[in-house]
């Protein structure tokens, strides 16, 4: 481990994050030399080999979409300061038996020996500062979201603002069979070598992934050593994380801290058996089947629990993020999480974020192109405003889509992992905060749980944000959009003149609501410092009402 202080940035942020002035205290005498925190437990699984970095651009993994949906453009990044390489991983992977039934509880026992092994090879993006004096000591490793048929990293795109503020390094691995053969079939020459036996070996890919980031930082990094290093991942990432969570998380210790967003009531099978692979975005929206086999052989299925909540017994902290849109089950809902619903524990934090969507605005429009700078604060404000129907540029859903700042408070949660992780993890750290429910929502509730909402129509409870406490639109994470996938993108309805001049009958008076509550969040942990900063100036240039 290295001996060097916790960076000023970080530092800053942490204390900005304390929630209470005995927060705010106990983060003022904790230890900022990494030696001087808990031990954590040895990582125990496989080291790849690396090869790298790989040269010439990085493609965009879907060329008809770029990278509007799939990563922040090549200029949001270099406005951080940071550079982008692409590295080749390659080694045996594992496919593994359960010894005993999963159960909904999540503390599932894996066989020490592995069921199969396979060859794999496949590729990482490393995002990492320029200026190797701004590292912060974190990396961040997300799970490639495949739903599309390609490889995207909608949690980078939500979130980047604050790690790159941070100096951490971001590190994306596709980890998962359709996202090595859409590389290889998209750019043949670049990814021809890539191998991936099978999404039963993603498991065991992702941990080996970790090891490389822990061991090859010299080649991955340019020399900077990781101090911690923090698992990411959304929508389907995130059920294949709660998997990885209950199965590998305290059986190999690869990472110090899971940031699971957007998952559904269940997880993902520890094996699959051969057949289809995951269902990919149609030209038309819809979710289908893809014609590629799923790469597995001679494995049988391994199904896990209808039900499947994060084990409370490990020595990592998770951080579940929710959004309206998973909360609440079909026929008015994406993912129905609701009866997985479960407590906060010594190392377990679950957050219900007000007036977010699966897949909003912000992922597919706005976001790719953030700076993290006033301007960039104001066109997602606008889009308050005056809400797109356009999902991603290729889908015309057919009402407007969330355009709340379900983003925003990732950022923050991704700060809060964070700084659990580096005051001491599990026990010793400062946790996360342990955040209200949706109004009306309870642990292991069905999914038929009717939202409760205010005279605006904005939902009661949760983690809040200025667009529902100080609103300018009804934001929501249910809709009945066509095509399907606008279903996950919720619905913004912009209120009548009328309704804001009677809420603020002057632009002063909405500006000081706006500016009272979005400091309230800042100092409660729900919103980072400089997101605080560019909401207010959002709010100070916008003309309404």
């Amino acid at each position: 481990m290295s001996s060097r202080p916790m960076h000023r940035a970080r530092m800053h942020t942490l204390a900005c994050l304390a929630a209470a002035a005995s927060v705010v205290a106990a983060v003022a005498v904790l230890p900022t030399d990494a030696d001087a925190v808990t031990a954590r437990p040895a990582p125990s699984a496989a080291t790849p080999t690396v090869s790298g970095p790989v040269p010439g651009p990085i493609p965009a993994q879907s060329p008809a979409l770029g990278s509007q949906v799939s990563s922040i453009t090549p200029a949001a990044l270099a406005a951080f300061g940071y550079t982008q390489q692409e590295f080749f991983v390659s080694g045996m992977a594992n496919a593994y038996d359960f010894t005993a039934a999963p159960t909904s509880d999540g503390r599932w026992a894996v066989a020490a020996v592995p069921g199969s092994q396979a060859a794999y090879r496949t590729r990482i993006e490393v995002m990492a500062p320029n200026d190797k004096h701004a590292f912060s000591g974190t990396v961040v490793v997300e799970w490639d979201n495949v739903t599309g048929g390609f490889s995207s990293l909608p949690d980078f795109v939500y979130d980047h603002d604050q790690p790159l503020e941070a100096g951490d390094i971001y590190v994306a691995v596709t980890a998962q069979f359709v996202g090595v053969q859409n590389a290889k079939l998209n750019n043949p020459k670049r990814y021809g070598s890539l191998v991936q036996p099978g999404d039963s070996y993603s498991y065991d890919i992702f941990s080996q992934a970790g090891m490389a980031v822990r061991a090859d930082y010299r080649q991955l990094f340019d020399g900077l050593q990781p101090r911690s290093v923090l698992a990411d991942g959304e929508s389907q990432s995130a059920d294949r994380l709660a998997t990885y969570v209950d199965a590998f998380a305290g059986r190999d210790n690869v990472y110090d801290g899971y940031l699971l967003h957007s998952r559904a009531a269940t997880g993902t099978p520890l094996q699959e058996a051969p057949g289809t692979a995951m269902v990919a975005v149609g030209p038309d929206g819809e979710l289908t089947p893809t014609s590629l086999p799923n790469g597995n052989t001679g494995l049988v299925d391994v199904p896990v629990p209808a039900i499947q909540r994060i084990r409370s017994d490990l020595a990592q902290p998770v951080l579940l993020a929710q959004t309206e849109s998973d909360v609440y089950g079909p026929p008015n809902g994406w993912l129905g999480y609701g009866p997985a619903t479960q407590p906060d524990s010594a190392d377990f934090r679950l957050w219900e974020i007000a007036g977010a969507a699966h897949a909003d605005d912000c992922v597919t429009n706005v976001c790719a192109s953030d700076t993290g700078n006033v301007a960039s604060a104001i066109a997602r404000f606008d889009d308050m405003l005056n809400p797109p129907s356009s999902f991603g540029g290729f889908l015309d859903c057919d009402s407007p889509i969330n355009t709340g700042q379900g983003g925003y408070v990732m950022e923050a949660a991704l700060a809060q992992l964070a700084r659990w992780v580096e005051t001491g993890g599990v026990g010793t750290g400062v946790p996360a905060n342990s955040a209200p429910l949706f109004a009306g929502q309870h642990v292991g509730e069905g999914p038929n749980t009717v939202a409760q909402l205010d005279s605006q129509g904005n939902i009661i409870g949760g983690v809040r944000t200025p667009a529902v406490d100080v609103p300018v639109a009804t934001e929501t994470g249910v809709a009945t959009n066509t095509p399907l996938l606008c279903v996950a993108a919720g619905t913004s309805t912009p209120l009548t003149a009328a309704t804001l001049r009677r809420l603020y009958p002057t632009h002063q008076e909405f500006v000081t609501r706006w500016v009272i509550d979005t400091l309230r969040l800042a100092h409660e942990g729900y919103l980072t410092p400089r997101a605080a900063t560019n909401l207010i100036a959002a709010a100070a240039r916008s003309s309404n009402p």
